[in-house]
């Protein structure tokens, strides 16, 4: 599961937890502590503000929805 979580990073760039979830028919909190893992390696990041400022502030979203992770290019 974390190939298939780490080859979806890098062929897209970014993408929620809630997209990552549906791409590879998962629960987001299955998804987590693998992303957290990738972090600790330097493979992936949370980007915050990540929605470009488009969020309002109502609530409404789901948590995982504001949640997005990038793939970190090797150097």
């Amino acid at each position: 599961m974390i190939v298939r979580l780490s080859q979806l990073l890098q062929t897209h760039g970014r993408a929620s937890l809630t997209e990552l979830a549906l791409a590879l028919h998962s629960a987001p909190e299955a998804l987590a502590p693998m992303l957290e893992m990738l972090m600790r390696k330097g493979r992936v990041r949370e980007v915050v503000g990540a929605q470009g400022g488009r969020c309002g502030g109502c609530c409404k979203c789901e948590k995982g929805a504001m949640k997005v992770y990038e793939w970190v290019k090797p150097v």
